[in-house]
This record gives structure tokens, C-alpha cells and sequence, in this order.
């Protein structure tokens, strides 16, 4: 993996925050026994700020030893127009794409939680509703088209002729059958033994403020029929479930 988990780099938006990662892994290895890890940092950071959109240099970003292959995890990819998917496809004609979808009504919540924990609870219902509106509106309805999952794995699969669909409850059931299912996608072999291993650990889960009943009837109307579109395509116990919850 690149230094940076999220490159966004063939999408139109501005990439946030990279400039106090470096700073914070320049801290990290501040000390003299890390001065050949911190040269390779730099090196990184100063070649991806480059004023570059080029495959050539999108795969100047991955390190990759003989034998390893690279990954890039941006969720936001999913909601790219064909023309910046078929960048991706030029810049990595081999890739395997993976979508990892979640009931849209909880992804919703979610996403209004992280981003107004502060203010959301007592909001009634109606407050809630104007809230996502103005999302929408900021962000040209960008909050809303990460919900459009048969659209995204459409425009994906034009370019890249398959996309493998996962979803959030087999990451939850069991993550180690989860990660072998990755590892089994990208051709690579199975360990779970690793050092480090966090498979089974929650990471920056956010404030727990559970969704207002209301708020809940009111995506779950407005999202139940691309669920049941889904479970058309992908008729299996998660989508099903999504659909029981939402009835």
C-alpha cells in the first residue's frame, strides 16, 4: 500500500488532509534510526504533490518489490464518471475491483453521524431531512450517489468487466473469512497470522448515537427500492436482510 490509504487520484474533487499525514509520519520517524524510512516517506509525498495526472505517474505511487502486487483503497472512487474510470482502467489495465456495500440506510446514518455528531442529537426528524438536503446540495448530490450501487458497479464493470460485490455483514460475521475472500480475489495467499494482525478490531469507529425511529422510516422509504433492485441482482441473505429490516 502507498503511503496514503485514499489517493483519489483520477477524481475531480480536492485531496484533503495528506499535507498533516506527512507531518505526523514525519514526526513518527523523527529519530535517527528511522532516517532511511523517513527519506522514503519524503520521497513519496514529494512525488505524489507532483502536479501529475498521468498513469505513468499514478503507478510511480506503488512500491512494488518482485513478487508483491499494490493496492489502492479509495471508497470514493465508486461514484466516478465513466471517463475518470477509463483513466483507471489505462493506468492499471489488470486491476481487480472490489465493492464493499452496506445497507444504505445505515451508510446514510453513518455518514451524517461522523460528520455532525455534535450537533444531531435532540434534532427532530424534519431537521435531520434538511440537513441531508443541504449535504446533497454542497456536495452536488455526491452524499447521495455512494447509495446508487447498481449505477456504480455498472459504469465499473463497462471498464473493468467485473466487479466483485462484498458486503459490510460478512466483514462482520467473521473477518477472517472476509480477509481470506480478499486475499483469494487478488491472488495472493492466505495469512492470518500475521504481526500486527487487527482483523478482529474495530478501527475510528465513531460516536454511537443510534438513528431517531422517524428519521429511520424516512430513508428507509426513500431507499428501499434500489435495495429491492439489488436483491435482484445479488439475491442473497445480506440484501435480504435489508429489506426485511426496512418493510
Amino acid at each position: 500500500m502507498p503511503w496514503e490509504k485514499e489517493l483519489n487520484y483520477f477524481c475531480p474533487w480536492p485531496v484533503d488532509g495528506f499535507r498533516d499525514r506527512w507531518q505526523y509520519c514525519r514526526k513518527q520517524f523523527a529519530a535517527p534510526e528511522n532516517a532511511e524510512l523517513l527519506a522514503r516517506v519524503n520521497e513519496w509525498y514529494e512525488n505524489f504533490t507532483k502536479p501529475k495526472k498521468s498513469a505513468k505517474h499514478y503507478r510511480s505511487l506503488f512500491a512494488r518489490p518482485q513478487g508483491t502486487i499494490a493496492g489502492d483503497l479509495t471508497p470514493s472512487c465508486a461514484v466516478l464518471n465513466s471517463d475518470a474510470i477509463a483513466r483507471y482502467k489505462r493506468a492499471a489495465p489488470n486491476a481487480k475491483i472490489i465493492y464493499l456495500l452496506r445497507d444504505p440506510v445505515d451508510r446514510m446514518w453513518s455518514f451524517i453521524r461522523m460528520r455532525y455528531a455534535a450537533q444531531i442529537p435532540g434534532m427532530s426528524s424534519k431537521q435531520l431531512r434538511q440537513l441531508l438536503y443541504r449535504e446533497n446540495r454542497k456536495d452536488t448530490k455526491l452524499v447521495e450517489r455512494h447509495n446508487k450501487y447498481l449505477s456504480n458497479i455498472d459504469r465499473w464493470e463497462k471498464h473493468f468487466g467485473e466487479v466483485h460485490v462484498l458486503f459490510l455483514e460478512q466483514l462482520e460475521s467473521d473477518p477472517e473469512a472476509f480477509f481470506r475472500e480478499i486475499c483469494r480475489i487478488i491472488g495472493i495467499s492466505t495469512v492470518t497470522d500475521f504481526l500486527g494482525n487487527q482483523l478482529h478490531k474495530r478501527i475510528f469507529e465513531g460516536p454511537v448515537i443510534p438513528i431517531p425511529p422517524e428519521f429511520r422510516k424516512f430513508l428507509a422509504k426513500r431507499y428501499y427500492p434500489s435495495i429491492k433492485a439489488l436483491y435482484m441482482r445479488y439475491p442473497n441473505a445480506y440484501v435480504n436482510g435489508w429489506l426485511d429490516r426496512h418493510q
